[in-house]
């Protein structure tokens, strides 16, 4: 059953798209779908601007809360769960979560500009918050994930320009932190990438998923078709099998999808690896398509998810980006509406403008 629950996380948006282009027959759909995204990510940058000026006792009020729970399982009230009280979060039980959706929101702005919001003035305005909430998230992954799009729009704007604005903003980035953002914070500040216990704190997380379970199992004779997605059976495995240090407990071995891709192997083998690969590189190309012939909303939409896609291809080195549902959700759900619109038979028309 476990190994069903791990499959499904991987593939339920996926099953999106199909119930999506069988079933979507309003023409305003898109657009509104969009618009619904878009709002919705603008909502949480307000209550991440709430939790910086509020502190912390407006993020523990937003924080989420566990059941308190007697031996025989009597509920006796909540608690806040304090691991959050660092860093802004919106309204979404994790950081990570909060700077994915973050960025399909700033995607679709970037993209969509005045269909969105018809004031560049105050475009300008909202981009400049959803940077500042991507980065007072915490998540240094979501701050590379931002990169993507940003880079992409300024050179499209204007290729010479847009070197002199990406190093401006690159080297901005850096200089506030290293040197301004709160040295106490191992996530804001920059300098801690560079001390000892991050590479110590490395070591017990993806570094060490890498070598004392990825590595071996390069030699495996699991694999071409892998252990089969089940938690449980590869902790066992790899705890029988493998030659892992006292200090690498159990509860890190669980954590192997912090390490997405390489997880990939390790559960399905190099021959479903390679199937998964091409799968998803297929729909990128097909969405790649769809932008150059589609018109209006879905050219922007097609490279909204484009863009998100690209995106989670390096994230998936360092986290379940695939399977965190405040981008993987939303990925798949553009990509739906792409497909929908420029499918044989679709309900509009490819001249048809939105």
């Amino acid at each position: 059953m476990a190994g069903i629950k791990n499959l499904k996380a991987m593939v339920r948006y996926i099953l999106l798209i199909y119930l999506i282009v069988a079933t979507i027959n309003y023409s305003k759909f898109p657009i509104l779908a969009i618009k619904c995204i878009f709002y919705s990510s603008l909502f949480q940058v307000f209550i991440g601007f709430l939790q910086i000026l509020g502190g912390t006792p407006v993020k523990k009020f937003f924080a989420p809360k566990e059941l308190e729970k007697t031996d025989t399982d009597l509920i006796t009230g909540f608690s806040t769960l304090d691991k959050l009280e660092v860093d802004i979060f919106g309204t979404i039980s994790t950081t990570i979560g909060y700077g994915f959706f973050l960025i399909v929101g700033l995607s679709l702005l970037l993209v969509l500009k005045e269909k969105l919001i018809k004031s560049r003035s105050i475009r300008y305005l909202i981009y400049t918050s959803f940077l500042i909430c991507i980065y007072y998230c915490g998540s240094r992954v979501a701050l590379l994930g931002a990169i993507i799009p940003i880079f992409h729009q300024l050179y499209k704007w204007d290729k010479k320009k847009s070197i002199f604005l990406i190093g401006f903003g690159s080297i901005f980035t850096l200089l506030y932190g290293f040197y301004v953002a709160d040295p106490g914070s191992s996530n804001v500040s920059f300098w801690f990438i560079f001390s000892e216990g991050f590479v110590g704190k490395l070591e017990l997380q993806r570094l060490g998923l890498l070598l004392f379970v990825f590595v071996p199992f390069l030699s495996d004779r699991h694999l071409l078709f892998g252990l089969g997605p089940d938690k449980d059976y590869l902790v066992g495995y790899a705890n029988s099998n493998f030659d892992i240090p006292f200090f690498f407990p159990d509860f890190y071995l669980y954590s192997i999808k912090d390490v997405y891709w390489f997880s990939l192997i390790i559960f399905y083998g190099v021959i479903g690896f390679l199937f998964f690969i091409a799968f998803y590189f297929e729909i990128l190309v097909g969405l790649l398509k769809r932008y150059k012939v589609s018109k209006s909303i879905l050219n922007g939409t097609a490279l909204v998810a484009i863009y998100l896609g690209l995106i989670m291809i390096p994230l998936n080195l360092f986290n379940q980006a695939l399977e965190i549902r405040q981008i993987s959700f939303y990925y798949w759900f553009l990509v739906a509406i792409v497909f929908s619109y420029t499918s044989p038979g679709s309900y509009i028309s490819k001249s048809e403008k939105l």
